[in-house]
C-alpha cells in the first residue's frame, strides 16, 4: 500500500484493528501440524506398546508435552503482536517444568541405586536419539509457527523464534510420546527438555532471518 493509500484509508476510518484470536492464529496451525508430526512419527518409529497406556506414564509424558506446548504456544503468539507482554506463558512454561523436574527428581531418588541410571538414561541408550527425534518431528510444527507468526506482527525477531522452536519441540515431544517406550519422569524432563530447547535455539537463530519483515 503506498503513502497516500493509507493516508486516504486512515482520513476515512479504517476502524480499529481486527483482535486476533491465540487459538485461531496460532492454535490451529500448531495442532494440524502435531497431528502430521505424529502420522510421520508412528509410520517411521512405530507406536508404543499398548499396554503402557494402562499405566500413569505415557499420561504423564502427554500432560508435560502438551501443557508446554499450550504455553510456549502462547508466548510465541504473544511475541507476534507488539508490545504484548510474554510474562505470564512464560511463567506459565517454567511452572510446568518445575513441577515436572520434582516429580523426575522423587522418582530418581527413590528407585532402587542399581536402577537409578536407567531411570535417567533409558534403556538401550535411547538417550541418544530421544532429542533428536523430538527435534525431527518438531520441524513441521515449526514451519507451520513461523507461517502463523509471518501473518502477525513480530517484532522481537530473534525471541519468537525462540518460542516459535520452543513450542514446536514441545509439539514434537507431544509426537514422540505416542513412539517413545520410556516411562521414567526424570527421563522425559532430561532428555524431552533437551530436545525442546535445542529447537529453541534453533529458533532463535533463524527466527530474525525467518520472520523479517
Amino acid at each position: 500500500m503506498h503513502t497516500d493509500q493509507l493516508i486516504n484509508t486512515l482520513a476515512h476510518g479504517a476502524g480499529p484493528a481486527p483482535r486476533r484470536s491465540g487459538w485461531r492464529a496460532m492454535g490451529l496451525p500448531l495442532a494440524g501440524a502435531t497431528a502430521l508430526a505424529l502420522a510421520g512419527g508412528l509410520a517411521v518409529l512405530g507406536a508404543a506398546p499398548a499396554s503402557d497406556f494402562a499405566t500413569p506414564a505415557p499420561w504423564m509424558k502427554l500432560a508435560y508435552t502438551g501443557l508446554l506446548a499450550w504455553a510456549l504456544g502462547m508466548a510465541a503468539f504473544h511475541a507476534g503482536l507488539p508490545a504484548r507482554p510474554l510474562r505470564w506463558p512464560l511463567r506459565a512454561a517454567g511452572s510446568v517444568f518445575l513441577v515436572m523436574a520434582a516429580i523426575g527428581f522423587m522418582v530418581w531418588s527413590q528407585a532402587p541405586t542399581a536402577q537409578q541410571a536407567a531411570a535417567v538414561l533409558g534403556r538401550d541408550g535411547s538417550w541418544v536419539t530421544c532429542a533428536p527425534k523430538v527435534m525431527l518431528l518438531a520441524l513441521p510444527v515449526f514451519a507451520a509457527a513461523v507461517a502463523a507468526l509471518r501473518q502477525l506482527a513480530p517484532t522481537r525477531l530473534r525471541a519468537a523464534g525462540a518460542l516459535a522452536g520452543g513450542a514446536a519441540g514441545a509439539c514434537g515431544a507431544f509426537a514422540y510420546a505416542f513412539c517413545c517406550p520410556e516411562s521414567s519422569a526424570a527421563y522425559v524432563v532430561i532428555w524431552y527438555t533437551a530436545g525442546i530447547t535445542a529447537c529453541s535455539a534453533s529458533g532463535a537463530l533463524l527466527g530474525h532471518r525467518l520472520l523479517r519483515w
